[in-house]
């Protein structure tokens, strides 16, 4: 889940705890959504694309398509 995402991450060299605090996102919120223990809300997709500087439909395809639907 969120593979995309978490290449990015490491091709940026950035900690899980490093975007939450970039995304205002709780840091634990952030852990169980990338767990999918907990949803990945539209708006916390948005954020986190910002903080990598990355476009949101690349790092969450399969949210997006699904949103279209």
């Amino acid at each position: 889940m969120y593979e995309s995402l978490r290449r990015e991450m490491q091709k940026q060299n950035i900690k899980t705890y490093t975007l939450a605090k970039r995304s205002d996102i709780v840091p634990s919120d952030l852990y169980q959504a990338l767990k999918g223990q907990r949803p990945m809300y539209p708006n916390w997709r948005r954020r986190i694309a910002e903080a990598l500087n990355a476009p949101v439909d690349e790092l969450f395809p399969n949210d997006v398509e699904s949103e279209a639907n």
